[in-house]
């Protein structure tokens, strides 16, 4: 008995001895392996430089700094990094902010996701908006004689959204007030829930929207919204799925044809109406609006873009028609110029990559990773633009009189240093669109009504909110009608 206990002790010992090796060769092996997984992850990761880091070291003051001081940021990186990519925080994640030469190379690349990159910035799962796969009303007064404070905000936002209705929906829905005055309150509805869960980190938004009180204000805006689209579904089955409006609405062909299975899904069709608002409302009001602001700042240009109105109408038979419009190019330059100094975002060409891609610099950019262009930096550029900050109307009209020229630098122009309405296979289609909206309506002020500054009183400073661009909402200048 004696004999076998330390026997016994000794087993145990030497089986204890080859656990605790055996762990440790483990322990190492694993290490190993976890430190060259680590290695090879690092490696792949995102490696740009992040000016603002420096800067500010703490990542939400970084986050409230760009959202409050984007387009100084912007473009104090631009001129810093011209050639190089460079990485930013934002409320919406990491974005890469991209030199201009990579544009030519990235504009088509299958990897880069413009709806991804949307669909990120838009929370589209908590604001609705995103998510969609590709596929003469008087608003204004009748003014007196003499000069009148006005807000031309308002106005505009409202006749914008009564046009976009008569194009997207129905001429009843573009005189129906209940759904104008919705799909103009879910646009700043979309908005502001946008904001309000962008100061809460994303592991938290899905708690927090339930408290949020745009969350409710949506849900209501929705269900009104389905009434409507709902009786508008009811008329064209009755008319047998044939267009509700000739020429069609937007309503009409995402419900017909190839597209007629989706007619009953009121949810999607809903879902295309409010989509189709946010996008159309805002950014054309609001470029009509600093369009007039522009000339409220320079009025001694008013009677050199009407007089081009007249004589455009004269030729056309007194008709505004596809040809006419195309025909004011003085106008189109005015639109131009305003656009280029009051872009709606200081930044376009937003992508995300749905997988890795190496720039040809070398610069590697992970799956997930957001980027964009610093438009309005290089909207500012003086090596492109001569004496960029002045407002130069007829900038792009001069340019159009040289030889070759003529059908280059329209306000729907997309080049790689016209980006305003981004670039590549998602450039905006709606330009076209806000064009049209933008001269016609143009092109009726002028012919009717007069506009200046209030006396002593400069041209309007934009309201900016992260890389949002917004015409003073408040600014009111003077407006009458016209002496004929």
């Amino acid at each position: 008995m004696g004999s076998l206990l330390p026997t016994t002790i000794r087993i145990d010992a030497s089986l204890l001895n080859w656990h605790h090796l055996s762990t440790t060769a483990s322990f190492l092996i694993l290490s190993s392996l976890f430190l060259g997984i680590l290695s090879q992850v690092l490696s792949r990761r995102l490696k740009v430089p992040t000016p603002l880091s420096e800067e500010v070291s703490d990542l939400l003051n970084r986050k409230r700094s760009y959202g409050a001081n984007a387009r100084k940021l912007l473009d104090k990186y631009y001129e810093r990094f011209k050639s190089k990519p460079f990485g930013i925080d934002t409320m919406d994640g990491v974005k890469v902010v991209l030199p201009l030469a990579s544009v030519d190379e990235l504009k088509s690349h299958p990897a880069l996701s413009f709806k991804a990159s949307i669909d990120n910035d838009a929370l589209v799962n908590y604001t609705g908006i995103g998510g969609v796969d590709a596929w003469g009303y008087t608003t204004l007064p009748n003014f007196p004689p003499d000069w009148t404070p006005v807000k031309p905000y308002q106005h505009f936002f409202e006749l914008v959204a009564i046009l976009s209705a008569r194009i997207m929906h129905s001429d009843e829905a573009a005189r129906n007030p209940e759904w104008t005055n919705l799909s103009m309150s879910f646009v700043h509805t979309a908005i502001e829930y946008g904001s309000a869960l962008k100061q809460w980190p994303p592991f938290l938004r899905p708690f927090v929207a339930y408290f949020l009180p745009e969350r409710l204000e949506k849900e209501k805006q929705w269900a009104k919204g389905r009434k409507i689209v709902a009786k508008s579904m009811a008329r064209k089955s009755a008319l047998g799925g044939a267009p509700l409006e000739n020429p069609p609405t937007m309503l009409d062909h995402l419900s017909s044809g190839e597209h007629a299975d989706k007619a009953g899904d009121l949810d999607l069709q809903l879902l295309l109406q409010m989509t189709l608002a946010v996008a159309s409302i805002h950014t054309t009001s609001s470029s009509m609006v600093q369009v007039l602001y522009d000339l409220a700042a320079c009025p001694e240009y008013t009677e050199e873009l009407r007089q081009e109105v007249v004589e455009v109408l004269e030729s056309s038979g007194g008709i505004f028609t596809k040809q006419s419009l195309a025909e004011m190019k003085k106008l189109d330059s005015w639109m131009k110029e305003s656009l280029r100094m009051n872009a709606p975002d200081l930044t376009t060409f937003q992508r995300m990559a749905t997988k890795p891609v190496t720039l040809k610099d070398g610069t590697y950019i992970p799956a997930g990773t957001k980027m964009e262009l610093p438009t309005s930096a290089i909207n500012f550029d003086a090596s492109i633009y001569p004496d960029p900050h002045k407002f130069d109307g007829m900038r792009s009209y001069r340019q159009r009189q040289e030889d070759g020229m003529a059908h280059k630098h329209s306000f729907v122009s997309v080049t790689r240093t016209e980006l305003g309405w981004g670039f590549g296979r998602h450039a905006c289609p709606g330009r076209f669109l806000s064009d049209v909206e933008i001269k016609l309506m143009f092109a009726e002020f002028l012919l009717n009504y007069e506009i200046k500054n209030l006396d002593g009183q400069p041209r309007s400073k934009n309201v900016e909110f992260g890389v949002n661009v917004l015409p003073d909402p408040e600014h009111q200048v003077l407006i009458r009608a016209r002496k004929v």
